[in-house]
């Protein structure tokens, strides 16, 4: 699941429970932390972490794994298209008019030929 700020949060995260629960998948919360992160910056991103997990699981009783990833977005989504099962990737955005040119543009990775990534995109205004 990615969004950022795209997309309302608990909107978002609704989503990603309703789907898991109607997949036999395993899931895993992973956050993004900038190999260069500051002290504060670590423990935001860890704390963002928990928040999403804590949510899951009081809001919507949906309880699962979670990770982090040191490293920018084109680097996580490489590492996801490389692995050998098939992922979904969740992807939170506001619609757009250029969708198109601007998956292409940003997420080139997931369009590959041969690729095993499912795109989920959830379109959504920012609260």
């Amino acid at each position: 699941m990615h969004a950022g700020d795209s997309v309302p949060r608990a909107e978002l995260l609704a989503l990603v429970s309703s789907v898991m629960r109607h997949l036999p998948i395993e899931a895993t919360a992973i956050t993004l932390q900038r190999a260069q992160a500051s002290r504060s910056e670590v423990v935001e991103t860890q704390k963002t972490l928990l928040d999403t997990r804590a949510e899951l699981r009081s809001s919507h009783g949906l309880d699962l794994r979670s990770d982090r990833f040191i490293g920018e977005l084109p680097q996580w989504l490489a590492t996801v298209v490389a692995q050998p099962e098939p992922a979904l990737l969740v992807l939170g955005m506001k619609p757009a008019r250029a969708l198109p040119q601007r998956l292409a543009g940003e997420y080139p990775l997931l369009f590959r030929d041969g690729g095993h990534t499912a795109l989920l995109l959830a379109f959504g205004e920012p609260s």
